[in-house]
């Protein structure tokens, strides 16, 4: 019994890290983004970004996108297969109590995970 002990917590160390990484989605599994661009607009009082990328895989999904600090979710309506086009107001006036969620992150792209969003950084190319 005494020999087993210094070995223990090395086997429960193995056995939670095993825990840990099962289902695990690492960075490496996430699609190419092709073709990331966005635009910026004024219509009217409104302004902000449209955002569009293709994804060469459909798992995971995209789930946010990040453009200047700040964060938008995805919404249905905006993924077309593997297609996103993706609306971000920056202002408006059109919408009562809009506020823009802001984020301490680089342009980029949130991934679905099993967990927690992934976060990808991606280069944008602005359309002028």
């Amino acid at each position: 019994m005494k020999k087993l002990l210094p070995v223990l917590p090395l086997f429960f160390l193995l056995v939670f890290l095993m825990g840990n990484c099962k289902n695990h989605q690492f960075s490496s599994d996430l699609p190419k983004i092709l073709n990331p661009t966005y635009k910026m607009y004024e219509i009217k009082g409104e302004r902000g970004y449209n955002v569009s990328f293709l994804l060469d895989k459909t798992e995971p999904e995209a789930v946010a996108v990040v453009i200047n600090g700040m964060k938008k979710n995805i919404i249905p309506s905006e993924k077309r297969g593997n297609q996103y086009f993706v609306n971000i107001n920056s202002q408006t006036q059109k919408i009562e109590g809009y506020k823009v969620e802001t984020v301490d992150k680089p342009n980029g792209i949130y991934f679905k995970s099993d967990k927690e969003p992934i976060f990808k950084k991606v280069k944008f190319q602005l359309i002028p």
